[in-house]
């Protein structure tokens, strides 16, 4: 399951040594398992790994993490409007 933009990578994840390959979205409900370091995504609320994503941007004194490309694209287009 991937959204077809894998090659698009921040500059921030192509030089940092960050997890690539599965696509880690997770949901709450319908019997979805939360791990302790989970982390939400700003954007559309979705609960991800962090070590199985490889879209992030690093943001003033943290790193945010995104389910997708577009996730991330739509944060770096308006990152005030999701904070």
């Amino acid at each position: 399951m991937d959204d077809g933009d894998d090659q698009k990578m921040s500059s921030s994840a192509a030089g940092s040594g960050g997890h690539y390959g599965y696509h880690g979205h997770h949901h709450h409900g319908g019997g979805a398992t939360v791990g302790m370091n989970d982390v939400v995504d700003p954007v559309c609320g979705a609960t991800i790994d962090p070590h199985m994503t490889r879209h992030y941007v690093d943001s003033e004194d943290q790193r945010l993490f995104f389910c997708s490309s577009a996730c991330q694209q739509r944060f770096e287009a308006e990152p005030d409007r999701y904070r």
